[in-house]
């Protein structure tokens, strides 16, 4: 079965319930914004499309050595980053 949303097409198997047929864009976090760098399918797999040339630092990298705080707090189903 399958019904149009707002990303598009949504197909699930009518058996497990699972989500087919979809595709999933990879992102980079670089120092300029986010930036496409491959896309992952089912039938395909993972193809990285990022220009070695291209490669900008990612943020990560400027992360190198330093101290974060990450909390995370569960509110009922959700879980919330802050």
């Amino acid at each position: 079965s399958h019904w149009d949303g707002l990303t598009g097409r949504l197909s699930f198997n009518k058996t497990t319930g699972l989500r087919t047929d979809f595709d999933l864009d990879i992102i980079s976090l670089k120092e300029d914004g986010l930036e496409k760098v491959g896309k992952w399918s089912a039938s395909g797999g993972l193809n990285i499309t990022e220009v070695p040339k291209r490669k900008g630092m990612n943020i990560t990298d400027s992360l190198a050595n330093r101290s974060l705080i990450i909390t995370t707090i569960l509110v009922g189903h959700l879980c919330c980053l802050v």
